[in-house]
């Protein structure tokens, strides 16, 4: 896709490539009810330039970025050339959502501070057809907020750009760990894709494994992905403030994933996969926010089966 082309436009050819197909699908302005969103930087200011075919929106590790940058797999650093990171994220992106609400300040009497649209990113890991909904795992703060910030009028915005209601039924405050339902009604098989976890966590994502991250930073409407790698398990209480462990209600020892890839805020709760698009867990933390690296809520099979259990799956 060239920048002069209107990324409104429906695909000319059904034959045409798969990254070019994707890059059309995925981005396209979200007021078409079609498409995930138009391009943005993370501050949610509209790029200039539209991604060239078989590039996606991209924050590099080790990068300072505010979003409009477009990679593909010949742009990647030497030690991640080697992922198919379109691939990767077009497979990832129809497991993955984008999570609204209205955010105020409960210490804010007069309510001078609200705040409406996306807060934060969510991960498909089930759905039941029976009654109409998808379950979606995120980080329990994006959901229930803090002592600072007061979560409302919760929605999700699936690959489709299509908005759907929701309902908190599981959180883990300690683990920072959420699972919502969103009412897809008639359209939960069409849209509810559930992520695959992987099986055995340290095998598929322990430490030196490659990983992808994707959000939605500070408020954009376009998924973005970070290609990096995991540095393995440890307890929050490592890397986090005892007094940030304490505002955020967490568990010193739970564990988190340490990473190294471009974590900002508003991608908390997204996914982290493999490069087989395997789920191994959801974006907590990055360096601009309450850590000085990027971390992750660690997934596993054993672990999304039990929060399916606790949402009442």
């Amino acid at each position: 896709m060239t920048e002069k082309q209107n990324i409104t436009e429906k695909p000319a050819r059904a034959e045409e490539s798969r990254s070019d197909s994707t890059s059309r699908i995925l981005f396209d302005d979200i007021g078409s009810g079609k498409t995930i969103g138009k391009f943005t930087h993370a501050d949610a200011q509209a790029c200039k330039t539209n991604p060239e075919e078989g590039a996606v929106p991209t924050l590099l590790p080790g990068h300072r970025s505010n979003g409009c940058e477009f990679k593909g797999m010949k742009d990647l650093p030497k030690d991640l050339k080697h992922l198919d990171f379109p691939d990767i994220y077009s497979k990832a992106a129809e497991s993955t959502v984008r999570i609204d609400a209205t955010m105020t300040d409960p210490h804010d009497k007069r309510g001078r501070f609200k705040q409406e649209g996306p807060a934060g990113t969510g991960a498909i890991i089930g759905k039941d057809t029976e009654k109409g909904e998808c379950l979606v795992a995120t980080a329990n703060h994006v959901v229930n907020g803090g002592k600072e910030v007061k979560i409302s009028d919760i929605k999700a915005v699936s690959a489709d750009g299509k908005k759907y209601e929701t309902e908190t039924r599981y959180s883990e405050p300690k683990k920072d760990t959420a699972v919502i339902a969103v009412k897809t009604g008639a359209d939960t098989e069409k849209v509810c894709k559930p992520f695959t976890p992987v099986q055995d966590f340290n095998d598929e994502a322990g430490k030196g494994k490659n990983l992808v991250a994707l959000g939605f930073p500070n408020g954009s409407r376009a998924l973005y992905a970070s290609p990096g790698k995991s540095e393995g398990i440890t307890p929050m209480r490592q890397d986090m403030s005892p007094r940030n462990i304490r505002e955020l209600g967490l568990e010193p020892n739970a564990s988190q994933l340490k990473v190294i890839n471009h974590i900002k805020g508003g991608q908390s709760g997204g996914p982290v996969v493999t490069p087989e698009g395997r789920l191994a867990g959801l974006n907590q933390s990055g360096p601009d926010g309450y850590t000085r690296g990027s971390y992750a809520v660690p997934l596993d099979q054993k672990r999304v089966d039990e929060l399916l259990a606790k949402a009442g799956k």
